[in-house]
């Protein structure tokens, strides 16, 4: 087991993987400080959309709206998207090109902030957003999260219980990993 969680500046933040992963083992370390904004460090946005060829359509749209928001933020904040699939995945790089071009042709500040986001620092360094599904977030750390989980009742209403990579055997652990990422906000 783990002994020590770095990554977390609130407890929150890893509280579920603490107790069920970790068996309440886990000792947040350095002692968790307050968000700068003071936002609660999880927040929960429903969405109405609908599962359609392994996407969520409303979903991706208000994960690119949620990432313009964050732009504003004046700590400038790091950002990582985790989808449950390669689709959705996908779906959302796609609608974040389609609105770079947008902001673009605006000569929007935002396109400015957003373009500088997505290019690493320097040799070494991660860029300040990614957006990458379940399956290959290991490692990475951002200042807030943002999950698309896109699972959702389909055009006719009816939900399917299949959940990708997480019904899978390894399905707990890749979670865990997800759920473990953020910094200061989920």
């Amino acid at each position: 087991y783990l002994r020590w969680h770095y990554r977390s500046q609130d407890s929150a933040l890893i509280q579920f993987s603490n107790k069920h992963f970790y068996e309440d083992r886990l000792q947040v370390i350095p002692p968790p400080k307050p968000e700068p904004l003071n936002l609660p460090p999880i927040e929960w946005k429903p969405v109405p959309g609908s599962w359609s060829r392994n996407t969520n359509l409303a979903e991706a749209q208000e994960v690119v709206y949620l990432i313009r928001e964050l732009l504003d933020r004046p700590d400038k904040p790091s950002i990582g998207v985790v989808t449950f699939n390669y689709h959705q995945q996908e779906l959302i790089k796609d609608l974040l090109d389609a609105e770079l071009e947008k902001l673009g042709s605006e000569s929007h500040p935002h396109y400015h902030r957003l373009t500088e986001m997505l290019v690493p620092k320097g040799e070494d360094e991660a860029p300040d957003l990614f957006i990458k599904n379940i399956e290959n977030v290991q490692g990475d750390e951002r200042d807030i999260i943002i999950f698309s989980i896109a699972y959702a009742p389909d055009l006719k209403g009816k939900l399917q219980i299949r959940f990708g990579l997480l019904n899978q055997e390894g399905g707990a652990n890749r979670l865990n990993v997800a759920i473990t990422r953020a910094r200061l906000k989920i």
